[in-house]
Order: C-alpha cells, then sequence, then structure tokens
C-alpha cells in the first residue's frame, strides 16, 4: 500500500538516502564526536600511568584485542540508536504510518531502464536499513583506524580528527588526481563513501541502473570501500601488537 503525502518515512528517506550532501554532514559531525570520544582513548592509554597499570595485569594483545571488540560494540550500537531515534521522530513528526511514498525515489530510480515498480513495505524498509546498515559498516573501522593510529601518529588532536581527514582525504585526492588522469580517477573514485553509497543506491533500487559501466562495476565500489578500511584497521591491529609487545621493557 502507497502513501501519497509527505510521510516520515519520506522524510527520512530524502534525508538519509537521497540527500547524499545532508547524509555526508550528519556521518562527518558523528564520526567528529566519536573520534574526540574514542579516537584518542588507546593513545591516552600509552601515554600515561594508567597503561603501565593495565599492562601488569594483561599482555598487550589481549588489552587491544578486548579494547578493539568494546569499541565495535559500542559504535555499532551507538550509531544504530542514533538512527533509529532519528527514525522514530520522523514517523511520529510527519506521520503516515507505514506506507509505501507514492513519490518515493526507490521506486523511481532507474525507471529509464524499466517501469516504475510498487514496491511492498518490507522491501522499501529493508532497503533503508540496509542503506544504514551499509554506511555503518564503512564508518566504524574509520574510528577504530583512529584509535590504533598512535602507532605511528603521536599527536592526540590529529589523531582525534583522523577520521575525518580520512572521509575528506577521498574527496580531495579524488578531486586532484581526478583532473591529472583519467587512469588514476577512475582508481581513487573507488575511495569515495559518496560513490559507494550510489553505486548501493543502484543496486538496491528496483530497476537495477549500471552506475558505473554495469551492476558488477557497482558491486565493486560498494565492497571495495569498506573491505579497504577493514584491511588496514587490521593491518595497524598487527603493527600495535607487535610494537608493544615489549610495553614495559
Amino acid at each position: 500500500m502507497m502513501s501519497e503525502s509527505f510521510t516520515g518515512l519520506y522524510s527520512f528517506e530524502r534525508l538519509f538516502y537521497l540527500n547524499m550532501p545532508f547524509f555526508l554532514l550528519f556521518w562527518m559531525i558523528l564520526i567528529i564526536g566519536m573520534g574526540i570520544h574514542i579516537g584518542g582513548q588507546t593513545f591516552w592509554t600509552l601515554q600515561s600511568g594508567y597503561g603501565n597499570f593495565l599492562m601488569t595485569r594483561m599482555k598487550y594483545k589481549d588489552y587491544m584485542r578486548k579494547t578493539i571488540l568494546a569499541q565495535l560494540i559500542y559504535l555499532f550500537t551507538f550509531c544504530c540508536c542514533i538512527f533509529m531515534i532519528v527514525f522514530i521522530v520522523f514517523l511520529f513528526w510527519s506521520g503516515g504510518g507505514f506506507h509505501v511514498p507514492y513519490i518515493s525515489s526507490l521506486r523511481e530510480v532507474g525507471q529509464e531502464y524499466g517501469p516504475v515498480t510498487d514496491i511492498s513495505i518490507a522491501r522499501y524498509l529493508f532497503t533503508l536499513l540496509g542503506f544504514v546498515l551499509y554506511s555503518i559498516i564503512c564508518m566504524i573501522p574509520l574510528i577504530i583506524i583512529s584509535s590504533l593510529s598512535s602507532v605511528f601518529l603521536k599527536n592526540k588532536f590529529v589523531i582525534q580528527f583522523l577520521p575525518v581527514m580520512i572521509l575528506v582525504g577521498g574527496y580531495m585526492f579524488g578531486f586532484l588526481l581526478g583532473n591529472i588522469n583519467r587512469t588514476l580517477s577512475n582508481i581513487v573514485r573507488h575511495f569515495i563513501f559518496e560513490h559507494a553509497l550510489t553505486n548501493l543506491g543502484a543496486l538496491i533500487s528496483p530497476n537495477i541502473v549500471p552506475v558505473e559501466g554495469s551492476p558488477m562495476d557497482s558491486v565493486v565500489y560498494v565492497i571495495l570501500y569498506p573491505l579497504t578500511l577493514i584491511v588496514v584497521s587490521f593491518i595497524l591491529y598487527l603493527k600495535n601488537v607487535r610494537r608493544m609487545e615489549d610495553y614495559l621493557l
């Protein structure tokens, strides 16, 4: 069933699916806060006497594993709660109930490749949920990288703002290198958050839209961005463990 009014669901969709600049700004503010709150925690522990206190009671590897696991759980729970609160506020504020908005972009995207498709409320909600969860999966490694970056960074403020620097840096490198060489431009675009989201939106639309040449190209964009961040996080974790094995020596 569809609703023709400007509903709460459509308001949520416009801001967190259709309006990409707002969505990116939302994440920038969120990861700045998380970077300040969590990013410098490991650095502070190692630079303070509290680090010595911890290392006399457990191995550094155990400390890092438990710390990263706790941060992962905290970040995932916190981000999910934030989106849930926003979703509920929009739902009650604009009303409309659980009905697919008639003007939903999820029905209209890709209509040049096929008819405007009527979708069920279950698929509509599942699509929005998938979009949000994918964004969370992309953003959490940025905070973890910040937390683990003390292995090569020694400035607390740089560490705390590293997540947003990486996020914005992708756009800057894409702009600079994109004007130098087309091949470099095609490579760098795989590491820009917005391109990953755009291609995800193409894949989950009723009519699959080949944003970057073909559906398989879109799959590469969607997978490569978070996978790269996860791999970098894992490498930093290993370097932290190896470098700090003899923390107290």
